[in-house]
């Protein structure tokens, strides 16, 4: 009787263990009694297909339709990938746009310089053709006035030096050519355009220069007008460059020019009143008179603003003049001899007879002095407008080259960065796709037929290393331990050995 009882321990022993492993692969008999006619019918609606829909209640809501996603192009629609490389784009490409502006302005500057050295050239051969227009005019003042030989070598040698003068400058102005689109030079160019038409007038002048009484203050009107035209185109210089120290000089130049051409009238309204020796006395009118003192006025008033500029440039206007005043005796008898004569009615007849060879020859070596400073204040601004194209030939160079390198940096820069993070998104991104796709099915489907005990639920670095990642995903040492809950007890719960869990075990949850 003893072995009996026993295999019958040994019975009832296995049939407790017998429900236990059947719990673990599905519902225990009583939880299944306990679901009812609820478990059938959903059975049953799952075998005919139209029942759950029959069973669902009227008042559930309806699925509302999925929302407009927009453009394909709208900024949200971008890939993370796209957005981050327009985000580093942004700077290099607004670096880049200001640097393609600097260099844009050094390129202008050059054009401007380029322009100023082309109206420097014209500028000399205005220059020169003024300086042999004063020649003919007070060297013919003299044989015309007295008997109106125009056969004279004074007359006809100054005539030819300025006819060559002529075809040079018009020969300049055409270097000009089309300025159509550069305000600069347009005005330059018409002011240009009216000179060359004023110096083909030159044959009507000499036509009628000192014929008659009373010519003479006409005939020195006229080649005045002309020489001014010529003298004044170094001012409208100053429109071609915005460099202050370009515009004082050309400032500079125009003053001292004057005040050349001022000694200049002066020269031509004595001679002319002179006679051809000192035998007999001059002739000289009243309205003649007044125009030489009124050129001996506005001379020192020429000198005086050209020293004031010239100052302001830093150089010695003092030592450029000195063999104007000191040092020559010459240049002192002519300025001595004019002051004598223009200053007071009836000058000429107090003073000493003398012919207009005479005058003109000791009135040449002031004019010749004024000549060499006029030259050298040329040489001095076409150096500088040269120095000053140089400099910014090097400055667009250096520009160019530095924007070009910080350009190259940045794109680089840009490039390193922007790759570095979307490899560590793509990586992110196929590791959340693996485990959707692979490891979080696997791991349900072995929670649901094995001991959650026996399963790994531990989480594999991802492989991103970054301070946001602890936000938004588990440390690679966070594990979830699954195990059979109390009550129910077929249902599986889950807990976190840490304060989080990751999206496996939470995904374990929702099972």
């Amino acid at each position: 009787m003893g072995r009996p009882q026993a295999r019958k321990g040994q019975g009832e022993a296995a049939a407790e263990k017998e429900p236990r492993g059947a719990s673990d692969r599905g519902p225990s008999p009583q939880h299944a009694q306990n679901q009812g006619p609820a478990a059938d019918s959903g059975d049953r609606g799952a075998r005919h297909g139209a029942a759950p829909a029959a069973a669902e209640p009227a008042d559930r809501p309806k699925a509302k339709s999925p929302s407009d996603t927009g453009s394909r192009i709208a900024l949200r629609n971008w890939r993370i990938s796209t957005r981050l490389v327009s985000l580093l784009a942004l700077p290099v490409v607004a670096a880049t746009t200001l640097g393609g502006l600097r260099i844009n302005e050094s390129m202008n500057d050059i054009e401007q310089l380029d322009h100023m050295q082309l109206l420097t050239k014209l500028t000399k051969e205005a220059t020169a053709l003024a300086e042999a227009l004063q020649e003919e005019r007070d060297h013919a003042a003299g044989p015309l006035a007295n008997n109106g030989n125009a056969d004279a070598f004074e007359v006809t040698q100054p005539r030819r030096e300025t006819d060559r003068r002529r075809e040079a400058f018009l020969a300049a102005t055409v270097s000009v050519g089309d300025t159509s689109g550069d305000e600069a030079l347009e005005s330059i160019h018409a002011n240009v355009s009216q000179i060359a038409q004023q110096v083909t007038t030159i044959a009507k002048i000499r036509g009628t220069a000192y014929d008659g009484e009373g010519s003479t203050t006409q005939t020195v009107n006229r080649y005045n007008r002309l020489i001014t035209s010529l003298l004044t185109l170094s001012q409208d210089m100053a429109q071609a460059t915005n460099n202050p120290e370009m515009i004082k000089r050309t400032r500079a130049l125009a003053a001292f020019s004057a005040a050349k051409e001022y000694a200049s009238i002066q020269r031509a309204v004595i001679a002319a009143a002179l006679p051809a020796n000192a035998k007999t006395a001059g002739e000289m009118s009243e309205n003649d008179r007044l125009t030489g003192d009124d050129a001996a006025e506005n001379e020192k008033q020429a000198l005086a603003s050209f020293k004031r500029i010239y100052a302001s440039l830093g150089g010695n206007a003092e030592e450029l003049t000195a063999p104007l005043v000191d040092g020559n005796s010459e240049i002192e008898e002519a300025n001595e001899y004019a002051t004598r004569v223009l200053s007071r009615p009836s000058g000429l007849a107090g003073a000493e007879r003398r012919g207009y060879k005479d005058w003109t020859d000791q009135a040449d070596t002031k004019i010749d002095a004024m000549n060499t400073i006029e030259k050298t204040l040329l040489g001095e601004m076409e150096s500088k407008a040269r120095e000053l194209k140089q400099e910014s030939q090097q400055d667009a160079i250096i520009n160019g080259a530095l924007i070009l390198l910080v350009l190259g940096v940045s794109l680089v820069g840009a490039f390193v960065v922007a790759r570095s993070m979307i490899r560590s998104l793509r990586r992110l991104q196929d590791t959340a796709t693996r485990v959707a796709q692979d490891r979080l099915p696997e791991l349900v489907k072995q929670l649901s037929e094995a001991d959650p005990q026996d399963v790994d639920t531990t989480v594999e670095s991802v492989g991103v290393h970054s301070r946001t990642r602890s936000a938004r995903w588990p440390r690679p040492s966070t594990t979830c331990t699954a195990r059979r809950s109390a009550s129910p007890p077929s249902r599986p719960s889950c807990e976190a050995t840490s304060t989080r869990c990751s999206p496996t075990c939470r995904a374990v949850r929702r099972v």
